[in-house]
């Protein structure tokens, strides 16, 4: 019997450590991570994650639950952080509470060239993370904002739905960061991306922490921007800039 999911050999940039002691919730991540591209090691508690920062090929990307069975999810970070400095943290926790915390943490633990990312049910708890982490990627509970935008413009919140699931293969939201001496501007490569059936939406530069919608057709792109798209398929980097 062949796996509906697909097969997906560990690189430097797909390898994801997922730290999760809950089998369904981790079967669940691991199936949606892998049907994205992505080849995921799950692991049930502290000692097998630690253990797979020990082989060979560190991986790119940690997802973990704070809470894990045999100790603090705290210390899987302080490894981490020893091998790959520049690695992807993304935190989940059963309460806003533990995740302002266990994000706190990461922050100190990682510094500053870790993508650290985290979600919130409520606002008030977001903002305040943001005001003393403004470099975290914050997830929000858009449940409210959705039925609010749905009732002002119908249809809206499936397309939102859409470009944030992987299920739809002709409307997938992906984002590329843009190469070392290809500068351009946004017009230029917008053009360039309808030339591959896919639409060019925002910029963010190094800098910001937010990114910029529907800039003027002459803003500069620069070399560390990133930019976000709607395509089937994730586009060549290198062909795109050439």
């Amino acid at each position: 019997m062949t796996s509906k999911h697909p097969v997906n050999r560990p690189s430097e940039s797909n390898f994801i450590l997922l730290a999760e002691d809950d089998p369904t919730l981790s079967g669940y991540l691991s199936s949606s991570l892998t049907d994205v591209g992505y080849h995921v090691q799950a692991t049930p508690d502290r000692a097998s994650a630690l253990s797979v920062l020990g082989s060979a090929l560190p991986p790119s990307m940690l997802l973990l639950d704070l809470g894990l069975p045999d100790g603090s999810g705290i210390t899987v970070i302080e490894a981490i952080r020893a091998k790959v400095p520049g690695c992807r943290v993304l935190v989940f926790t059963d309460s806003d509470a533990d995740t302002l915390a266990a994000t706190l943490a990461a922050v100190s633990l990682t510094g500053p060239a870790a993508h650290v990312v985290c979600y919130f049910e409520n606002e008030d708890n977001a903002r305040l993370l943001d005001q003393h982490c403004p470099e975290v990627e914050i997830v929000l509970s858009a449940g409210p904002e959705m039925v609010a935008r749905a009732c002002k413009d119908p249809g809206s919140s499936q397309v939102i739905s859409a470009l944030s699931s992987h299920l739809d293969p002709g409307a997938t939201l992906f984002s590329l960061s843009w190469p070392d001496g290809a500068p351009g501007r946004f017009g230029d490569l917008a053009r360039r991306l309808l030339d591959r059936s896919a639409t060019l939406l925002a910029i963010q530069s190094a800098s910001a922490t937010m990114p910029t919608f529907n800039p003027a057709s002459d803003h500069a792109v620069l070399p560390g921007d990133r930019l976000y798209y709607v395509a089937s398929a994730r586009l060549d980097v290198a062909a795109l800039a050439g």
